[in-house]
C-alpha cells in the first residue's frame, strides 16, 4: 500500500511537471507566434503605407501640373482664388502627410528620421506652392490681376490715341506693343531696356499734344508703366523657369522628395519579403 502511495505520488509529480511543461511550451509559442504575427503585420503596414504615400504624392503632382496647364487660363481660378486641381493637389498633400505620421509611428531610429525628414519635405512643398500660387494669382490673366490692370491702361492710352491725327504717335505706341509682347514670349531683358525707350519716347509726344485729354492719357501710361513693373518683380521673384525664383526652390524640393519616397518605399517593400519568408 505505502509503495503504491508513493508510486502514484511519483507519477502526479511527473504529471504535474508534463503538464507545466507543455503549458509553458504552449505559452512560450504562442508569444512567438503572436510576435511574429505582429512583426508581419507591421511589415505588411508599412508597405502598404509607403505604397499609399508614393501613390498620392504621384496624383499630388498631377493635379499640380494640371493646375499650370489649365487653372491658370480659366477665369475660375481669378474669380474665387481657388480650382479643381488646386484643391485636388492640397487634398493629395494632405494625404501625404497623415500617412507619413501613420509610418513615424511604426518606425523608429533611422527610419523614424528618414520619415520626419519626409514630412518637412512635403511641408516645405505645400508652402512654395502655395507661395507660387498667391504669385500667380496676382499676375492675373486678361482682364484679371496686373494682366488685366496694364491691358486696360493701354487700351484707354489706345483709344484717346486713335482719335487723334498723330501717325508718329501710333507707331510709338505699336511698337511699345509689339517690344512687351516680345519680352512676355522671350524674357530676354534686353526688350526692358526698349520698353523704357519707347515709354519716354511716348509721353514725349503725348506732351507735345495741346489739349485736354494729355494728362488723362499721360496717368494711363504712368498705370501701365506701374503695372508692368509690379509684374515685373512678382515674375522675378516666381522664376522665369525652373531655375529661378520660387520655382528653383519648388524644383530643389521635389527633387529631395522622389529619392527620399523611393527609399523609404524600397526598406518597406524589402521589410516585408523578408517577413514574408520568415
Amino acid at each position: 500500500m505505502k509503495k503504491w502511495l508513493s508510486n502514484r505520488s511519483i507519477f502526479f509529480k511527473l504529471l504535474v511537471t508534463g503538464g507545466v511543461t507543455i503549458l509553458f511550451i504552449i505559452v512560450l509559442s504562442t508569444i512567438i507566434m503572436t510576435y511574429y504575427f505582429y512583426k508581419n503585420f507591421t511589415a505588411n503596414k508599412i508597405h502598404t503605407i509607403a505604397d499609399r504615400i508614393e501613390r498620392q504624392v504621384f496624383l499630388a503632382r498631377i493635379a499640380e501640373n494640371k493646375f499650370v496647364q489649365n487653372d491658370l487660363n480659366n477665369t475660375v481660378f481669378y474669380d474665387t482664388g481657388t480650382s479643381k486641381y488646386l484643391e485636388e493637389n492640397k487634398t493629395h498633400i494632405a494625404n501625404v502627410q497623415v500617412e507619413i505620421l501613420n509610418l513615424i509611428e511604426l518606425w523608429s531610429g533611422t527610419k523614424e528620421r528618414q520619415a520626419k525628414e519626409l514630412l518637412e519635405l512635403s511641408d516645405k512643398y505645400s508652402f512654395l506652392f502655395s507661395e507660387i500660387v498667391k504669385i500667380y494669382f496676382k499676375i492675373g490673366f486678361k482682364d484679371w490681376g496686373l494682366f488685366g490692370e496694364w491691358r486696360q491702361a493701354i487700351h484707354n492710352v489706345e483709344i484717346a490715341v486713335s482719335q487723334k491725327n498723330h501717325t508718329e504717335l501710333h507707331e510709338t505706341i505699336l511698337q511699345l506693343r509689339r517690344l512687351e509682347k516680345d519680352y512676355l514670349l522671350r524674357g530676354d531683358v534686353n526688350y526692358l531696356d526698349e520698353i523704357k525707350t519707347q515709354l519716354i519716347l511716348l509721353r514725349r509726344q503725348i506732351a507735345g499734344i495741346s489739349d485736354t485729354e494729355t494728362s488723362e492719357i499721360l496717368k494711363e501710361i504712368n498705370r501701365y508703366e506701374e503695372s508692368f513693373g509690379q509684374y515685373l518683380i512678382l515674375q522675378k521673384k516666381i522664376g522665369r523657369t525652373e531655375k529661378e525664383g520660387l520655382q528653383k526652390d519648388f524644383a530643389e524640393v521635389i527633387d529631395k522628395m522622389k529619392p527620399a519616397i523611393d527609399h523609404i518605399y524600397t526598406e518597406a517593400k524589402e521589410a516585408n519579403q523578408k517577413r514574408a519568408i520568415l
